[in-house]
């Protein structure tokens, strides 16, 4: 039986063949792979590759020592075990390269559409769906997207783009659980959310619902007076229509705030 290969960015990057680790390399060497796996069946030419690997600091070697980093990635890719032939394909030379793979065999991709799945199934009213495909999104994640590659200027961006593909998942758990009347639920996992993000209106304004639904309206208004300051403070800018909408509602005890 043909071997599963496993391109991941959702974490420190790596090239998995059977779930094993294959090698490519350090963090200099990885930025080449990770340019290929995030611009997946497009040609990246020589130019922004040795860019995105030295950062505008490239040696006068740095021709060749790219070209001995992509020697090792097809080395990696060369699997005596894949009799069915569904390894990437690294395909170019001196004028650039071009990874060829499966949107099903990248984590991110997979990841992206998942979510999209749940957020669909929700605006449908199928919570329960909903829940379960952000969840399988969230499972996916071994850590902060593309590891220590964040570090370098070039994937700063696309890292960070990822990072909120998991907070929404995170976000759309939380209204799932909310909507299933998992409130308790809903509110420890938004107080992990909005711990980490407190500027992210959205899933405070999901919390400030949650702790009305459960009696806790104090400390639902404390929780848009924190928000308020940091945004005012920090961002020079009033809370948006939704969170201050669910502030105004709080306080005049609205009825239909804490239902589903």
């Amino acid at each position: 039986m043909a071997g599963a290969w496993e391109p991941c960015a959702l974490g420190p990057l790596e090239v998995r063949f059977d779930g094993a680790s294959l090698p490519i390399g350090g963090t200099r060497q990885r930025a080449a792979p990770a340019t290929l796996l995030l611009s997946p069946g497009r040609p990246v030419p020589v130019g922004p590759l040795i860019d995105n690997v030295w950062g505008g600091r490239e040696p006068a070697s740095a021709l060749n020592t790219l070209q001995s980093y992509v020697s090792r990635l097809r080395t990696a890719l060369a699997r005596p075990g894949d009799t069915g032939g569904s390894a990437p394909r690294l395909l170019g030379g001196p004028s650039g390269y071009r990874l060829v793979v499966r949107d099903e065999q990248l984590d991110h991709r997979r990841a992206e559409q998942l979510l999209d799945a749940a957020r669909a199934v929700l605006a449908a009213d199928e919570p329960a769906a909903a829940r379960a495909s952000a969840r399988e999104s969230l499972a996916l994640w071994r850590g902060p997207a593309l590891g220590e590659l964040q570090r370098l200027p070039a994937f700063q961006w696309e890292a960070a783009r990822l990072d909120e593909v998991r907070l929404g998942a995170e976000q759309l758990v939380a209204e799932a659980d909310f909507a299933l009347g998992r409130t308790e639920e809903a509110v420890a996992r938004l107080r992990r959310l909005t711990s980490g993000q407190p500027l992210w209106e959205q899933p405070q304004a999901l919390l400030m619902r949650a702790l009305y639904r459960t009696g806790r309206q104090a400390e639902a208004l404390a929780l848009y007076q924190r928000t308020r300051r940091r945004l005012v403070d920090e961002l020079g800018i009033e809370p948006g229509a939704e969170l201050a909408g669910v502030h105004r509602a709080v306080l005049r005890q609205d009825p239909l705030l804490g239902r589903v």
